[in-house]
Parts: C-alpha cells; sequence; structure tokens
C-alpha cells in the first residue's frame, strides 16, 4: 500500500506546473518586490511574471524596483529607485500598462527619478504605452522629524515633472491628482498639457486639494466629456458651477474634503447659484463627503441640489446639529446618507450617546431617502422604527457588531399599544428584527459583518 502512495506522489505534478490561471492570479494579489522574488522559483513562474493581464495596472512606491546603497553620512545601508532596473522592467511590460498609480512616497528624489524616466520613456515613442488609460498621483504631504509633523505642497522640480509627464500622456480617459496643495501661481498651468491631450477623452476626474488656499480651478469646465467631477470645495465657486452645468454633460460632482482641507479657506456656492445650476443640469447629481481621516464636518452648500451625504472617517459621527442643518437645506433631494468606515466600538452604547433619535428624524424629514448606511451603536428597536417611517428606503447597510437587541427608545405618544408590543417583541433578537426589516423591505435583509461592511461600495 505505501508503495503506492508513493509511487502516486512522485506522479503528481509539483508546483512548478500550477495551470496559468492559478499563477495569473495567484501573481496578481502580490506586489511587485514578491511578484519578482515569485518569478525566480523555475521557469514556468518566471514565464507567468510578464503575463499582460498582471501588468495592467503599474503601481509605484517607495518599495517599487529599489536598490540598496552605501549610506554616505552614517552606518548601513538605505533604498533609492534602481533606475536600470525601471527602464527594465518599463522595456518589457509598459506595453500592457493601462493604469498608472503613484502612491503617497517619502522618498521624494525616487519619485522625481520615477517621473523623469517615465516622461523620457514615453518621449522616445509614444507607442510605449498605446493602452494607458487613467493616471493616479497621490502626493506625501505629510511629513514627520523631530519638531513634529509638517504639511506642505509639491512645486519646483517635482511639479515641472509632473506637468511634463502629464504633456507626454495621450488620450487619457481618468486622472487623479491628489494632495498637491499647491500655491495659487503654480495651479494656472498645471492643467495645460492634459488638456491639450485628453481633452475631448478624460471622462473621471479628481483633484483632492489641488491648491491649499482658495482658488477656483476653471480648467475643470474645459474638459468636453467628464462625466464625474471630484474636487475640493476651495477650488469651486459660483462660475465654476455654471459652466459644469451649462457646457458639460456631467453625470456627478463631488464635493469631497480630507484632514488637510482647510475649511476656513472654503466659500460655499450661494443658493441662487445651485438652483440654476439644477434648472440647467436637472440630472447631474451632487455628492458632499469627507474621506481618509477628515476631522472636520462637511462644508454644507446652502439649498443645494444634493442627493448624497457620505463619509469615510471613523472621526465623523452623526450629530444632532449636523442632521438638523442636512434636513433644512436637503429635505427634498437626498437620497444616499451614512458613513461606511468602521467607528470605534469602545464608545459608550447608552441611549443618550447613540444617533437613534437623530436618524429617525433624519428619515422622517428627508422622505426621498433610499439608501442609508449606519455604523454606529444601534438598537434593533430604533432601526425597526427608522424602516417603519421610510417611505422610499431600499437599501440598509447596518454592521451586525454595533446592533443592541432591545427596544429602549421612549414611547411616543402618536403610538398605538399595539404598534408598540410588536416592536418591542421583534426587538428581542437580531432574528425577529431581520424577519420584520425583510418583510417590509420585500427582500431578505440581514445585517452585515464588519469585513462585509468594510468592502462596502455605493
Amino acid at each position: 500500500m505505501m508503495e503506492n502512495i508513493e509511487g502516486n506522489n512522485e506522479a503528481m505534478p509539483g508546483w512548478e506546473s500550477l495551470p496559468d490561471l492559478v499563477l495569473e492570479n495567484v501573481f496578481s494579489m502580490l506586489d511587485l518586490k514578491a511578484r519578482y522574488r515569485a518569478s525566480v522559483v523555475c521557469k514556468n513562474w518566471y514565464e507567468s511574471f510578464y503575463t499582460p493581464h498582471l501588468w495592467q495596472t503599474f503601481c509605484m512606491d517607495d518599495g517599487t524596483l529599489t536598490k540598496r546603497k552605501k549610506n554616505m553620512y552614517g552606518a548601513g545601508y538605505v533604498t533609492e529607485l534602481s533606475r536600470y532596473r525601471l527602464q527594465k522592467c518599463l522595456s518589457r511590460v509598459g506595453q500592457f500598462t493601462k493604469h498608472i498609480v503613484i502612491k503617497p512616497m517619502f522618498d521624494y528624489y525616487s519619485l522625481y527619478g520615477f517621473l523623469h524616466i517615465l516622461t523620457s520613456y514615453l518621449e522616445f515613442d509614444q507607442s510605449h504605452m498605446l493602452l494607458l488609460e487613467s493616471f493616479s498621483f497621490t502626493f506625501a504631504c505629510q511629513s514627520w522629524g523631530l519638531t513634529g509633523s509638517d504639511v506642505h505642497g509639491t512645486g519646483g522640480k517635482m511639479l515641472r515633472g509632473l506637468e511634463e509627464l502629464l504633456a507626454k500622456c495621450c488620450d487619457l480617459k481618468s486622472l487623479t491628482l491628489n494632495q498637491l496643495l499647491l500655491v495659487k501661481e503654480d495651479a494656472l498651468n498645471v492643467f495645460d498639457g492634459v488638456l491639450q491631450r485628453s481633452d475631448k477623452t478624460l471622462t473621471y476626474l479628481e483633484l483632492l486639494n489641488c491648491t491649499k488656499r482658495y482658488h477656483p480651478m476653471y480648467q475643470v469646465a474645459f474638459f468636453h466629456n467628464l462625466s464625474i467631477l471630484v474636487i475640493s470645495p476651495q477650488n469651486v465657486n459660483d462660475d465654476i458651477v455654471l459652466m459644469l452645468a451649462a457646457h458639460l454633460n456631467l453625470d456627478e460632482l463631488r464635493l469631497t474634503q480630507d484632514l488637510y482641507t482647510d475649511i476656513d479657506e472654503v466659500i460655499p456656492v450661494t443658493s441662487d447659484t445651485w438652483q440654476e445650476a439644477k434648472n440647467m443640469a436637472p440630472e447631474m447629481a451632487l455628492r458632499l463627503e469627507a474621506v481618509g481621516n477628515a476631522r472636520e464636518e462637511i462644508v454644507f452648500q446652502p439649498h443645494a441640489p444634493v442627493t448624497s451625504i457620505l463619509y469615510h472617517t471613523s472621526y465623523l459621527t452623526v450629530t444632532q446639529n449636523a442632521i438638523e442643518t442636512i434636513c433644512g437645506n436637503y429635505s427634498n433631494t437626498l437620497v444616499m446618507y451614512g458613513n461606511l468606515s468602521i467607528a470605534d466600538s469602545k464608545t459608550s452604547n447608552a441611549f443618550d450617546y447613540r444617533p437613534d433619535s437623530t436618524l429617525c428624524y433624519l428619515i422622517r424629514n428627508c422622505p426621498n431617502i433610499h439608501t442609508l448606511i449606519i455604523n454606529e451603536w444601534i438598537s434593533s428597536g430604533s432601526l425597526l422604527l427608522i424602516v417603519s417611517y421610510a417611505k422610499k428606503l431600499k437599501k440598509l447597510h447596518v454592521r451586525s457588531s454595533t446592533i443592541i437587541e432591545k427596544m429602549d427608545c421612549p414611547k411616543n405618544s402618536l403610538w398605538s399599544d399595539t404598534f408598540y408590543e410588536k416592536l418591542k417583541g421583534n426587538s428581542l433578537s437580531v432574528e425577529l428584527m431581520s424577519r420584520e426589516i425583510s418583510f417590509i423591505l420585500g427582500y431578505q435583509w440581514k445585517p452585515l459583518t464588519d469585513d462585509m461592511f468594510s468592502t462596502l461600495h455605493v
């Protein structure tokens, strides 16, 4: 028997004989350094390393294509970009690249070297990257030293290098430039090259904190086929809103702020301008959102046609003042509200510290809400109340780990005894609550695990 087993094991194919599709899926989940190390295992893995699908997205960070170098100012070694490796890599896989993503890099020397080499690569022969359709650049604007942290923008040679690279990219469909934090003088010409090469093809544009101070970015209105525009509120004014509504068939405008957005520099667009823009472009959706580690409340635009308000930060929670402002300005237009971050579960879950009553107030005063996302502590009874009050609610996303199985909301004098007893009965467990919510919404509903909630996209 043992001889047969051993014989079968010898006949079984080894790791070097994994199917190409399996290898491709494995390699796609590795970063560039791990992918390279895997490629030296055997010939089959080496060939899979150059599969075109794996190189559709070229991601650059501080650890990509680096080499060790003796530290000239102390003991040990430092890492820096290997220009030879980068050039060899681009010559082999650049023709397959569709998306270039430059993550925040704290080694500015390597970052500038990458921009310069990529520019030269495109300048030598534009056909090297015929498939390129999206470019994403996020500047590492915050650094830490002995005296603490410092926030600064790009400029000088770094900005010139970025502008030269963008001028070589043709027919882009998506462009993301985040945390440049430019001064007004540098922001005037940052889009000249993109406008010349991609003014008719660009459909997605994201500019998060292009400038630190208030400075309207009029150039965004000259991309003729723009579908989605993500921009910080300090870079928008009344004229830009009217230009976007009048000249572009924009599907969605997102006014986005984060930790580096100076809200003191934001001048809200007037309510009259928003009304005029709505009349000119009634189909344009307007989203207000706070992302990253934003700690300041969203800058609410007065009586704007806001359709969605989303938070992607654990530092902001539901507050009575914010909800009252939302209901006072967007009661007829708001269709989506919520926070997609994982809130701190160590906060008090007592009724007075929870958003139960505030969310009930929101859902009653904004009757068109069809999507509600809740990431904080809330009781099962309050969820049943929210679903009962909602007239058009279709999607309710709630973390199962933050549901408290009870009905501790004070009884309203308008409720009948039968209604109140039914609420209390269905609040005794998540199972009973889920069954009742499923009946009201008309489909099988259940709360989300934290893993499911963290991957939620709306």
